[in-house]
């Protein structure tokens, strides 16, 4: 059996940061992913907070290319009803500047920038691979399952999402609340050059 000091199930965000943060600690990762490439399954809100981004990789807004799309510098939080709107409007020059607050981010390119950064880091990525079920040995988890090959490892990070299938069974959390788990479907649309800018008046 093939072992390893860290495996990571699922290459969004979370697993991906895992990932990158257990190999830059000198351990052996191996990062699995169902998907084709990492990332491939998200759905996102397409905002991201910088400073999260920031403790993984400091000053990733210097990047070239860079890995988000533009800063966003004011929020408008609207409530509606049939006919009417109440907004709150927050915009701050701060936002605007090093070190940021938020970016709009499309995921794809986000996540596989950060991936070759974990995988600059040490952690080996694999895609294209199922991860069936949970190696157990008593009540510890010891490694992972996909198809016919068994992956050992000291730790085993799920980051598989949500509604993962690998945490039921004995000693695992329960599933999540249906009241209080979204369906998300995101459409995103490609618009000439200029056209945000005109349209935004950025």
């Amino acid at each position: 059996m093939e072992r390893f000091d860290v495996v990571v199930v699922g290459a969004g965000l979370a697993g991906i940061a895992a990932a990158h943060a257990a190999a830059s600690a000198g351990r052996s990762v191996l990062l699995i992913e169902r998907g084709k490439a990492p990332g491939t399954k998200t759905v996102s809100g397409g905002l991201l907070y910088g400073h999260a981004l920031a403790r993984i990789v400091p000053e990733f807004w210097a990047s070239d290319p860079s890995p988000v799309e533009r800063p966003i510098v004011r929020n408008i939080l609207s409530f509606l009803t049939g006919s009417r709107a109440v907004s709150v409007d927050h915009f701050d020059v701060a936002f605007g500047k090093a070190p940021f607050n938020s970016f709009s981010v499309l995921r794809h390119r986000l996540d596989a920038w950060l991936a070759e950064r974990a995988e600059a880091a040490g952690a080996v990525p694999v895609y294209g691979v199922r991860v069936d079920s949970l190696l157990r040995e008593g009540d510890r988890v010891i490694g992972v399952r996909t198809g016919d090959d068994e992956i050992g490892a000291e730790v085993t990070v799920l980051a598989d999402g949500v509604n993962s299938l690998l945490v039921r069974g004995p000693g695992a959390r329960p599933g999540a609340d249906p009241s209080v788990v979204g369906v998300g479907v995101k459409e995103v649309l490609e618009l000439p050059t200029g056209t945000l800018e005109e349209r935004f008046q950025l």
